[in-house]
């Protein structure tokens, strides 16, 4: 989660009123590395921190299992300082 915040907070510097929610989807492969990521609504509009967040779950290693898991829609709400 690090991670996806330093996406934010690195984009909040540039724009002070940076704010909104960005909502994810990614599939996780048996050996639990994530294959696919995808937004599936982005309120910021924000271009760079939605490319970076994909970068940063795409990274992510999940535990085993049988089967691929798709993770349909998970949300992230981000609020600005300003």
């Amino acid at each position: 989660m690090a991670a996806l915040k330093y996406c934010y907070e690195k984009e909040l510097q540039r724009k002070p009123n940076l704010s909104g929610k960005m909502e994810l989807r990614w599939m996780i492969n048996p050996a639990g590395k994530v294959d696919r990521v995808s937004t599936v609504g982005n309120t910021m509009g924000d271009k760079d921190v939605d490319s970076c967040m994909q970068r940063q779950v795409k990274a992510w290693v999940f535990p085993k299992a049988s089967s691929p898991t798709l993770v349909q829609k998970f949300p992230f709400f981000f609020k600005g300082g300003a």
